[in-house]
């Protein structure tokens, strides 16, 4: 029992922690300009993707945040879709959560201004190919994933399972908009970047070639 709580706290204290450096690289790239209407932020959230997927996507975010406190504080309520995971898996899992941290700073230095929560481009939008970038187009996605993944891990929870699944159904629509977005700004640019850097993982042949030909 004592272990369980343990996890329990652990488990909040990444989420916490997770969004707080998220939240940090939001708020530093965000503009200094008038705040905008409702209508304005509905308009520029579904220029590039339809509605449904956008409102989906919030409803989900909600899902995701009460799961977490409630698991952290009300454990009862989930006990029904507890997992049998053994507690040496689940402490893997809290491992490799701390790992996905200095990957998330990674990304967010690198986007810098750019960090959006939405689909829209700044001004003098320039493509981000360094860093992170240099080998995935959408690495904050996969960051995104990988600590999902881990915490449900940790969770032992089939919610959180769920949660994942619903969210890989919303990911590759949003990827799709967010490309396309990307090709009508930097056009030709944009599309020899995709043959360089994979979607969410390195393109192994690419590499191995740059690698053979270096040496």
């Amino acid at each position: 029992m004592c272990d369980e709580v343990f996890l329990r706290l652990v488990f909040l204290g990444l989420w916490l922690f997770f969004l707080g450096i998220r939240s940090y690289y939001g708020r530093k790239a965000q503009p200094a300009s008038p705040k905008r209407t409702r209508e304005e932020r509905w308009a520029i959230a579904t220029q590039y993707e339809h509605g449904v997927f956008v409102v989906l996507r919030v409803v989900l975010m909600v899902v995701l945040i009460l799961s977490v406190v409630i698991y952290a504080f009300v454990p009862s309520w989930l006990e029904w879709a507890q997992l049998p995971i053994p507690a040496c898996f689940r402490w893997i899992g809290v491992a490799m959560a701390i790992i996905t941290f200095p990957f998330l700073i990674w990304v967010g230095r690198t986007l810098g201004k750019h960090v959006t929560g939405q689909l829209e481009l700044r001004e003098d939008h320039q493509l981000i190919t360094t860093g992170p970038y240099s080998r995935i187009r959408h690495p904050l996605y996969l960051v995104y994933l990988v600590f999902n993944v881990v915490t449900t891990l940790i969770a032992a929870n089939w919610v959180f399972f769920f949660v994942i699944v619903a969210g890989l159904l919303l990911l590759y629509p949003r990827i799709n908009a967010e490309e396309s977005m990307l090709i009508e700004e930097f056009g030709e640019q944009y599309r020899v970047y995709m043959l360089r850097a994979g979607m969410l993982f390195p393109r192994i042949r690419r590499a191995a070639k740059e690698s053979q030909d270096s040496s």
